[in-house]
């Protein structure tokens, strides 16, 4: 804590508390209770990068600006030898814990407003992802990371199969393993449409909520890329088949796409190869004692469910 007690010295400011949060993060998070010039009580997070993965800090110093209102405020950034972090707001709670108590009619809304803050995002940052990426200080999704990424998620499910993990067979293994074998040299054919720039990694635990206001966290993934790809991510906590379809329906009312059909199997697409994506990091996080036996089950049944389903839509789109 030295550095950031240094950054905040320099403020004016004074770091009352530090305590490490757990739960399988990438980066090392702090809770932290500062105290400002003025003598105001203040919960912020400190989130020191591994040195490997310290892409979302330079966003925070250049992109994200322009969209303020979807993203923590930033009290004080680390950037010295040996370590980078961001002093960031406490924005409220991951949406996930808030989601999952609601009734049906309340996720239904909840839903419906995440879909609207994505959108919004989207269409905001249409044309300035056009000149971001002509000026080079952006990129596209790299397709070809994702069947690394769908490797490593047929391993995890094939350990899941010789645990002996119920509703998981060697048959099931063969069956996620054929159906990628066709699906990703076709990907990138299915994956078309019109691109902006994108949260890249939008699910429930990576959107944060206080008083109605909902703020994006864990930007490292951004990038030019379909938005049909972070509403795929979005879903994957959202368990319910109906859920999933009133959410593309706003979604797509919203962005009006000029091909509705090739952008249902573009989303198909995104969903199928997010869907493999999770479901390896899920297994993941059983492994490592993040996840109970029982969700586990609770999310194979979906997410297998899922993969069938958008291959078949895919292939007959």
């Amino acid at each position: 804590m030295r550095n950031v007690q240094k950054i905040l010295e320099s403020m004016g400011w004074e770091l009352l508390q530090s305590t490490p949060l757990s739960g399988g993060y990438a980066a090392s998070l702090f809770a932290l209770t500062l105290r400002d010039e003025h003598g105001k009580r203040i919960e912020a997070v400190y989130k020191r990068f591994d040195p490997a993965r310290i892409a979302e800090l330079e966003l925070y110093r250049t992109l994200l600006p322009e969209v303020p209102h979807a993203v923590p405020a930033v009290y004080g950034v680390i950037d010295c030898a040996g370590e980078q972090g961001l002093i960031l707001e406490h924005a409220g709670v991951p949406v996930k814990s808030v989601f999952a108590k609601r009734d049906r009619a309340g996720q239904r809304e909840m839903l419906r407003s995440l879909v609207d803050l994505l959108a919004s995002l989207h269409l905001a940052l249409l044309e300035k992802s056009e000149q971001w990426l002509a000026e080079g200080r952006v990129s596209t999704y790299p397709f070809e990371s994702s069947a690394e990424w769908a490797e490593t998620a047929v391993q995890e499910l094939a350990w899941l199969a010789e645990q002996g993990m119920p509703g998981v067979h060697e048959e099931t293994v063969r069956e996620v393993q054929n159906m990628t074998a066709a699906f990703y040299p076709r990907y990138p054919e299915w994956a078309v449409g019109r691109l902006t720039y994108t949260h890249g990694d939008p699910h429930l635990e990576n959107i944060l909520w206080q008083n109605g206001q909902f703020r994006l966290i864990d930007w490292e993934w951004a990038c030019v890329s379909l938005p049909q790809r972070d509403l795929a991510i979005l879903l994957q906590d959202v368990l319910d088949d109906e859920l999933h379809e009133e959410a593309l329906e706003v979604f797509q009312r919203l962005l009006n796409p000029d091909d509705p059909v090739q952008f249902r199997r573009a989303f198909c697409a995104c969903l199928f190869d997010n869907t493999l994506m999770m479901l390896g990091w899920e297994i993941g996080k059983f492994r490592n004692g993040f996840l109970q036996a029982d969700e586990l089950n609770e999310i194979l049944a979906a997410k297998l469910r899922w993969l069938r389903t958008t291959f078949h839509n895919c292939l007959n789109a």
